[in-house]
């Protein structure tokens, strides 16, 4: 049996120690994590390419000199694991995910490799901090859209198109790439409206990063031809309905619009690029008739990756109306629930639409019960391990923050990544002191800030959405102590 570091994860150094990232948390169905690891545990790693066990235990040993029995023992254990494997080292536990390596029958030529000379440090240091260069970086090229959604997440009171001049966006590349940067996207606006948008995806590519393209904007026969020139991964079409009055009221579109989009879409399938379906269940099209239009119309389409089906959330920008005027209808997403449910057992792709059981589960819990679910709440990555950068060069936190001023950290037009990275402001927004938040803020007194500040931090933007722009310093609305979210 062959054995391989699983490609679903990604090692990258950290100074003192080695972060154990997803490789791709926008594809991928494997949970967010952050873990870091020990550095030895990471060389070990670097040998499990896709060789034997023996073959890969007999390669650490001798590199490490070290008995063929620890190198055994460390590995045994992380072969197809179906739960989280914990090791205790001093007062820190490092983690690794489930299939830490996996079996493979036969060795192959398509695995990413590791020198692990590169996880060599003459101080150990695997204490749970800011990554010390950005992981994950996105690139919003233009906030110029080709339809004007009503429930739309993005700040378009002004329209920017792109600031930074090609080469700069080279080199921006380049230096993520030096940086070990893992995931280099460029979602968030419409990337088909920038100019020179086949030049930086196919730039993108020969630097081995695989953007996630998002889009509402139908593109014509040559577009697609270059896409299956670059041998694109995949790219995501975002379509809540095919009933015409419907979707020119959700998108804001002229009536051939919806002709476009289905030729866009039969363009996709005929040159065989795998296509995801993306649906937001709002106010206007929580209906079956509404899904099965778009359903009866892919049906037959055998490049559809799967069709993800999610619920609108709140924005920040809805410009004059609530979060209430965009909201579905409980009762038709429970009724939704078990059409997908029989239309994905007769489905040629994946539907998924798990997330529409959360409206099910809406009741009211108790302190106790929010404080826990609280506690056990994610690592915010905005400005942890990830950044965004704006069409203007400026260089925020948060792809919903977007100009916030409390939240700009740099501009990339007159400073490199690093620079933006390391900048003062980046470090004091991270770890924001307490005498700087607002009097009438709950988070201004509370005796925990420290503790809930400076490990998984809050969500700033759904602070945000939740009281509006002035009230940023508020708690996190998933925090018992928060008011009763506003919504604007």
């Amino acid at each position: 049996m062959n054995i391989l570091f699983n490609p679903d994860y990604v090692l990258k150094p950290d100074v003192g120690r080695v972060l154990l990232l997803p490789f791709d948390t926008t594809r991928s169905e494997i949970d967010v994590f952050d873990s870091f690891i020990h550095p030895i545990h990471a060389i070990i790693l670097s040998f499990v390419k896709g060789d034997s066990i023996e073959d890969t235990i007999n390669n650490a040993s001798n590199y490490l000199d070290v008995d063929k029995k620890y190198i055994e023992n460390f590995i045994t254990p992380l072969i197809n694991n179906n739960d989280k494997k914990h090791v205790k080292i001093g007062n820190n536990i490092i983690s690794f995910p489930p299939n830490t390596i996996i079996s493979s029958t036969k060795k192959s030529n398509k695995i990413k490799t590791y020198n692990p000379s590169s996880f060599f440090y003459k101080k150990l240091d695997i204490r749970f901090k800011r990554h010390y260069t950005p992981s994950r970086i996105t690139l919003m090229l233009t906030n110029k859209c080709v339809t004007n959604c009503f429930y739309c997440y993005a700040d378009r009171r002004k329209k920017t198109d792109c600031k930074i001049q090609l080469d700069r966006i080279i080199k921006i590349i380049d230096e993520a790439k030096k940086l070990n940067v893992i995931d280099f996207n460029v979602i968030r606006g419409e990337f088909f409206l920038y100019k020179y948008w086949r030049e930086v995806l196919s730039y993108l590519y020969k630097k081995d990063y695989i953007p996630f393209v998002s889009t509402k904007v139908p593109i014509d026969v040559q577009d697609v031809a270059f896409l299956k020139s670059i041998k694109i991964k995949d790219i995501q079409f975002s379509l809540d309905t095919l009933i015409p009055e419907h979707l020119k009221y959700i998108v804001g579109v002229r009536d051939k619009y919806m002709e476009h989009v289905k030729e866009t879409l039969y363009l996709l399938n005929k040159y065989k690029i795998n296509t995801i379906i993306h649906s937001i269940i709002n106010a206007k099209n929580d209906t079956i008739e509404d899904m099965n239009s778009i359903y009866e119309y892919i049906k037959d389409f055998d490049n559809i990756v799967h069709w993800r089906v999610d619920l609108v959330g709140p924005s920040i920008y809805l410009r004059g109306k609530s979060y209430y005027d965009i909201k579905y209808n409980n009762d038709n997403v429970l009724k939704l629930i078990p059409y997908f449910k029989t239309t994905s057992e007769n489905s040629i792709f994946p539907i998924k639409y798990s997330s529409l059981y959360s409206v099910s589960e809406e009741k009211n819990i108790t302190y106790d019960e929010k404080l826990k679910v609280f506690n056990n709440r994610g690592i915010c990555s905005g400005n942890f391990s990830s950044l965004f950068i704006l069409p203007d060069g400026k260089v925020t936190i948060c792809e919903e923050l977007y100009w916030h001023p409390q939240f700009i950290i740099g501009n990339i037009i007159e400073q490199s990544l690093e620079e933006v990275w390391n900048s003062q402001i980046a470090h004091e927004v991270y770890a924001f002191k307490q005498q700087n938040i607002a009097k009438n803020s709950a988070c201004a007194v509370c005796e925990e800030y420290e503790k809930c500040r400076s490990l998984k931090q809050v969500c700033w933007r759904d602070i945000i959405r939740a009281y509006g722009s002035d009230n940023w310093t508020y708690p996190d609305p998933n925090c018992p102590k928060s008011p009763t979210p506003i919504f604007i």
